[in-house]
């Protein structure tokens, strides 16, 4: 049976570095981040139950505490009251800053998120945190947190298996599983709820009838009625419910009768059955509200309120012309669960108390106004498609600011501009600004689009597909990944009657990727005014969907019918595909299930070159998540590519044994400078990374032992990009440069004289600068300049022996360095400096005659000869010893300078050769210089007597003859 990594494919030279590298934001994005108001969460709106302090003395042990599992709801309030309680204690006089996670569709480096802050510890709040987000190990999280000082505090309603298998034995250290009733105890609660009753404010709102005798725990609510204080309290179960219940009281001004509080504690009583309870009780604007508050969940509160502006005038007024924009002061009707998210900057995200309650809204709002949310749809559409349209952005990334100043809206007209006011099809400009006005609202809106859209997807595919299928049509990576986003959200999903959604998921990615079965959906997009939908586009988003749903599989269990999808992207050969399939999918998924995969990398990937790139971004990436495990791979398959017999192939074509060692080299590449950065990763993972001295030795032995002239070429590729590093890699380097041949010489020595050029420019303290092309130099004129990072290494090469090949490197690379445009400019300028100054004559009229060029130095036509005749060999060894007869130490030098300096001599460098050798003498290698240039002259006099002798030979040879001749 042939080997199939014996057969060869076309590859042109260089083409695996001229594919470049792989954008990082496709693989993993920074993190997003905010500091929200603590307002709501501190006293007296928010007591400390008891259980608090025990949770608080556990995070400042471990510096990590999960609130798990289903059954405590609202658990990003209580973490964020957490944070506030640990940020109070662990300040002592300074001021503990508290972050909050903000997730988006982005797939965020949350492993760098730690290792990024200065050393002042950071309480980290994560809200809504699965298991993808932190590659499905929360030993590497807690690993991650308390190496740096930091705390964390995660909510997550994910269970302890499926984070990581093998949890139990962290269950007691850091993963708590609550319920309200342990967390919020009865007695807390009535304490709270009697408190909240009894203030003097609240009260004169109160209806009458009320507790009539007195807020005890045992009192009930109204007279006759068998609802005491403490059963209310225990069926609000949290703070926030308390404080919506105690607000519900005092809106409505009317007797308070058994019946009427027993709805208001059905509905917040929490759970999916009081939420669809509580929004249908509501008057049917209030109704609306919740359901557009429910569809841009997450967004800013203005952008909320420009996004609900925009149902209303394009969708939803063509139910009711009446209906008017709704404003801020109405949030109170729907403050039981909705309430706002404040940050540093004063602006305010709209949030539900968990995400089963906004689920159970859009339920309630998909039974009672199905045509409404019909009308929706497009409109959500509309929305995603002009967030990532609208340019130029003047706010920053980061920024929670307000937007409008500067921004500037599609068709170029300022909210300054007269024309402002109506600017485009979003209404006027303020509107279009608190939509779009900055990039991070962008993202936002387009995540929210995301989750809201496939929310109702699960109500009815149906429903959502035709959105879905426009929005891949999009050419824009950032809008299909909405579409893809929202597909993926449906794994682990069970629609309204409690089947499982994901059969549908996979059904319908087949139905995308084959066109047969799409012509339906296209032609109905066609119909709506797409004049040419390209299906080429939904495999695009397939590929997309396919990297975020392997996201949600533990490491190395990917679902099979994702593998298929996998291999049929493979071989799609359109464009756009093949971007996304590389630039996304192929890196995401080989993060987190490498192993899975690897039979399908070594049969197909590696035979691809087009795909490597993206392959050592996958295998990079995998070192952030499972650092062990993807070490393992690295060096398992750099042990078979050497151990594989080699070919003798032309430089067009290659083996998989070649892309092999490609993938290696250039993953081994990353990591050394993930390792070199201490902001990268965590100890933990940088003490299993190999270090740089380890990767330079595996790149020295393919060097010794790899013939192939392209994975030659992508080691010194690496080399080159590792300039940077030149003191950590230089006791490396010199043994790395033995390996290479005399044509890879001259690139380390551009190489090298390129790096000195740049330590050149950011040398300080100059006296004066010098211009060279349009490059600055720092010069010294009073004092020597002092010598580079290279020159020194260069000089430590120029010393050493035992390593002939890097000794008459560093000599060709000072000779290098004196042919440099900027070693002109200096020879030049030091020439004009010790110039005599003359008195200054009158100027003459005359025109400038244009300067002579100056003659090429004269070569010895002895010279000549000699070198003709390879007069080497003998001469340098009588040259050698004749200079120097009684040290064996400069012999074994000169024995290695020597025949370099007539080899450079030969290709016409015999003035930078002597600038170069007068470099040596003033930076204190005069020995060095002056053995050279004696034995030169000795070699080179060596030259004319052997020439002279062999003259005069000839000579007494005619004379023998002649005398020979004349006694005949």
């Amino acid at each position: 049976m042939r080997d199939p990594a014996a057969t060869r494919f076309k590859y042109s030279p260089g083409q695996i570095l001229r594919e470049g590298d792989i954008d990082d934001r496709y693989v993993r994005a920074p993190p997003a981040f905010f500091k929200p108001s603590l307002f709501d969460v501190t006293p007296p709106r928010f007591e400390s139950p008891p259980i608090v302090d025990e949770l608080v003395v556990g995070l400042r042990a471990v510096h990590l505490l999960v609130l798990g599992g289903r059954e405590l709801r609202e658990k990003a309030v209580f973490a964020r009251h957490l944070a506030w309680r640990l940020a109070d204690e662990v300040a002592n006089g300074d001021t503990v800053p508290v972050l909050q996670w903000h997730p988006t569709s982005n797939t965020q480096r949350l492993e760098d998120t730690f290792e990024r802050n200065d050393k002042k510890p950071i309480v980290f709040v994560f809200p809504d945190l699965r298991p993808q987000n932190f590659g499905h190990d929360l030993r590497l999280l807690h690993e991650a947190v308390e190496s740096q000082g930091h705390f964390a505090i995660i909510a997550t309603d994910s269970s302890l298996e499926q984070w990581t298998p093998d949890g139990q034995e962290l269950e007691h250290a850091y993963w708590k599983e609550y319920s309200e009733a342990e967390v919020y105890e009865p007695d807390y609660l009535t304490d709270l709820l009697a408190q909240r009753l009894d203030d003097a404010e609240v009260r004169i709102h109160l209806p009458s009838g009320l507790l009539p005798e007195g807020p005890g725990h045992g009192a009930p609510l109204v007279a006759g009625g068998s609802t005491t204080l403490r059963e209310a309290a225990r069926r609000l179960r949290t703070p926030t419910r308390v404080r919506s219940f105690v607000a519900a009281l005092t809106g409505d001004g009317a007797v308070a009768e058994a019946a009427w509080i027993e709805e208001k504690l059905v509905q917040l009583g929490g759970d999916g059955h009081a939420v669809q309870q509580w929004y249908r009780r509501l008057p049917v604007r209030e109704q609306l509200l919740a359901f557009g508050l429910a569809l841009f969940a997450g967004l800013f509160e203005d952008q909320v309120f420009a996004a609900l502006e925009v149902l209303v005038d394009a969708g939803w007024r063509s139910f009711d012309p009446e209906l008017a924009h709704f404003d801020y002061h109405e949030l109170a009707g729907v403050a039981a669960y909705f309430h706002g998210l404040g940050s540093s900057s004063r602006i305010t995200r709209i949030e539900t108390g968990s995400p089963e309650h906004r689920h159970a809204i859009l339920c309630a709002a998909w039974k009672l106004h199905r045509r409404r949310m019909l009308v929706t749809l497009p409109l959500l559409v509309n929305m995603a498609r002009s967030s990532a349209e609208v340019t130029p952005w003047t706010a920053t990334e980061s920024s929670d600011e307000k937007p409008g100043d500067g921004t500037v809206p599609p068709n170029g007209e300022t909210g300054d501009s007269p024309g402002a006011a109506r600017t485009s099809r979003w209404g006027p400009a303020g509107r279009w600004s608190e939509l779009f006005g900055s990039p991070q609202r962008c993202v936002q809106l387009r995540h929210t689009v995301s989750e809201t859209l496939s929310r109702i997807g699960i109500f009815s595919l149906d429903v959502v597909e035709h959105s879905l299928v426009e929005l891949a049509q999009s050419s824009n990576i950032e809008v299909q990944a909405v579409a893809a986003l929202a597909m993926a959200s449906w794994r682990g999903a069970d629609d309204l009657d409690g089947n499982a959604v994901e059969p549908r998921l996979f059904q319908n990615l087949k139905d995308w990727l084959d066109e047969s079965s799409s012509r339906e959906l296209l032609q109905r997009i066609v119909s709506y005014g797409h004049s040419r939908p390209d299906h080429a586009h939904m495999r695009a988003t397939v590929a997309l969907t396919v990297s975020y749903a392997a996201l949600q599989d533990p490491p190395d269990q990917l679902a099979p019918p994702l593998c298929e999808l996998l291999e049929k992207l493979l071989g799609d050969e359109h464009p756009i595909v093949r971007e996304r399939f590389s630039n996304h999918t192929l890196p995401l998924v080989v993060a987190h299930h490498f192993g899975q995969l690897e039979p399908l990398l070594r049969r197909q990937v590696l035979r691809n070159v087009e795909l490597l790139m993206s392959l050592v971004a996958g295998l990079a990436a995998a070192v952030e998540v499972r650092p062990r495990d993807a070490i393992a791979l690295l060096s398992r398959w750099y042990d078979d590519a050497l151990e594989q017999p080699r070919q003798d192939l032309p430089d067009d074509q290659l083996t998989t044994r070649e892309t092999m060692l490609f993938t290696v080299i250039l993953t081994y590449a990353r990591l050394g400078k993930a390792r070199s950065s201490s902001s990268q990763l965590s100890p933990h993972k940088v003490s299993l990374i190999p270090t740089e001295e380890e990767i330079f030795d595996r790149f020295r032995k393919i060097m010794a032992r790899e013939p192939h002239p392209s994975v030659r070429e992508v080691v010194l590729h690496v080399l080159e990009q590792r300039v940077d590093r030149l003191k950590t890699v230089a006791s490396f380097l010199q043994d790395f440069v033995c390996e290479v041949t005399l044509n890879e010489r001259d690139f380390l020595v551009r190489w090298l004289t390129d790096f000195y050029l740049r330590q050149r420019r950011e040398q300080k303290g100059g006296e004066r600068n010098l211009t060279v092309d349009g490059k600055t130099y720092p010069t010294w004129k009073r004092q020597a300049r002092p010598q580079t990072e290279v020159e020194e290494l260069m000089y430590t090469w120029l010393q050493d022996s035992e390593k002939p090949v890097s000794k008459q490197l560093a000599m060709d690379v000072f000779v290098a360095w004196e042919k440099t445009p900027l070693a002109k400019r200096e020879r030049a300028a030091e020439r004009q400096r010790r110039k005599p100054r003359r008195p200054k004559k009158a100027r003459k009229t005359k025109p400038r005659s244009k300067p002579e060029p100056t003659p090429a130095p004269r070569r010895s036509k002895l010279r000549e000869i000699g070198e003709r005749l390879h007069w080497t060999t003998q001469s340098q060894r009588a040259a050698i010893f004749l200079t120097a007869p009684r040290s064996p130490e400069r012999q074994k030098a000169l024995e290695i300078l020597l025949p370099e300096y007539l080899e450079l001599r030969a290709k016409g460098n015999e003035s930078a050769i002597v600038r170069a050798l007068r470099r040596w003498e003033a930076d204190g290698y005069a020995g060095v210089a002056r053995d050279l240039r004696r034995a030169v002259v000795i070699q080179d006099s060596w030259g004319r007597v052997a020439f002279g002798s062999a003259i005069l030979l000839m000579l007494l040879v005619v004379l023998i003859f002649q005398y020979l001749g004349g006694l005949g």
